[in-house]
């Protein structure tokens, strides 16, 4: 959910990225309470396509736009950016699972909501481990400085784990997941990015290939986690991933180029971009929201059909933050700086 402020925007950067915004908020709408729909067929099919490689996509275009030229100044920005608002909204998380009450889906003592708080991630864990990949990431990239040293550190990464059950304890973890995908984006970046004109000009079969590989390594892994009853590990999780975000990439680019003057696809790209700008936004309210539109359409309105549920959660987290972003937050400094918007 980074925000970069390079010179030369990549569309194709900011459509991926407020695709994972908006799925984000659509996995988060299978709610359990006060209504359980999270074991619907379709909630339980759409949740794990989500859930293969979203969080995923954000380390990739963290990586990707990722830029640091003075140590001090960066951790600066991630300090406003993300620790102020990690520290804020997760402080007022675990005073709502402490004394919410039943209007909460799950409570905790303040205690242990703090702890998680400072050691683990808590309620944002996202932040959490995006904060500590920022803060080590400049040095590893200062002692390892070419691509093959950083491919090595993520393929270890990937392998320990594999195989080992790190310790959840500074979301050590988490880091160590996250951190190849963060590192692969890096990589892109790296070797001249990716080009999407040399895409465009090339032969009708080298294009379907680009996306088509991918497209069926992934149906290939995810049908053997699925009706295998498999639980991946990293290293396949991984592959399985970075396959869909390929497809993904490829697909944002084909529908820029092909229906840039549509005006669906317009309206479109630009709610995209929207949701890609206030990515960080979005998820922060998420949880708020969220609790709020569930109490309205389950309890106050007696809605029980799963698809309106979910509609109505999911289109209106994102209305509403959009909403707060570009009215609120935005025009007042003093929560522009709370929500990481400076």
């Amino acid at each position: 959910m980074n925000n970069p402020s390079t010179a030369k925007r990549i569309e194709e950067v900011d459509i991926l990225r407020g695709l994972a915004a908006v799925l984000m908020v659509l996995g988060h709408s299978f709610i359990e309470y006060p209504i359980d729909i999270s074991g619907n067929p379709v909630c339980v099919a759409i949740g794990h396509f989500i859930y293969t490689f979203h969080m995923e996509l954000f380390f990739v275009l963290a990586g990707f736009v990722y830029r640091c030229k003075s140590y001090k100044q960066f951790i600066g920005k991630k300090i406003k950016r993300i620790l102020v608002p990690y520290l804020l909204f997760g402080s007022v998380f675990a005073i709502l699972h402490a004394f919410g009450g039943a209007a909460i889906n799950g409570q905790e003592s303040l205690n242990i909501g703090l702890f998680k708080l400072i050691f683990s991630g808590g309620g944002y864990w996202f932040l959490y481990v995006s904060f500590l990949i920022f803060l080590i990431f400049p040095l590893i990239e200062r002692i390892f400085t070419s691509n093959m040293h950083l491919v090595c550190i993520a393929s270890l990464c990937l392998v320990v784990t594999q195989f080992f059950d790190l310790p959840s304890i500074f979301a050590m973890s988490s880091v160590a997941k996250y951190l190849p995908y963060f590192i692969t984006g890096y990589c892109i970046a790296k070797c001249q990015g990716i080009n999407f004109s040399e895409q465009a000009s090339a032969s009708r079969l080298k294009r379907t290939l680009i996306w088509m590989i991918p497209a069926v390594i992934f149906c290939a892994l995810d049908a053997i986690e699925v009706c295998g009853e498999y639980e991946f590990g990293s290293i396949c999780h991984y592959i399985r991933a970075m396959a869909i975000i390929m497809v993904l990439g490829c697909l944002a680019h084909t529908c820029n180029v092909v229906f840039h003057q549509n005006r669906i696809w317009k309206a479109l790209h630009n709610l995209l971009a929207d949701c890609s700008l206030y990515s960080l936004q979005i998820y922060l309210f998420n949880g708020y929201l969220m609790t709020i539109l569930r109490i309205i359409i389950c309890q106050l309105l007696h809605i029980t059909t799963p698809f309106v549920i979910v509609l109505g959660i999911w289109l209106g987290d994102l209305f509403l933050t959009l909403i707060l972003c570009k009215y609120v937050c935005k025009k007042v400094r003093f929560f522009s700086v709370l929500c990481g918007m400076q």
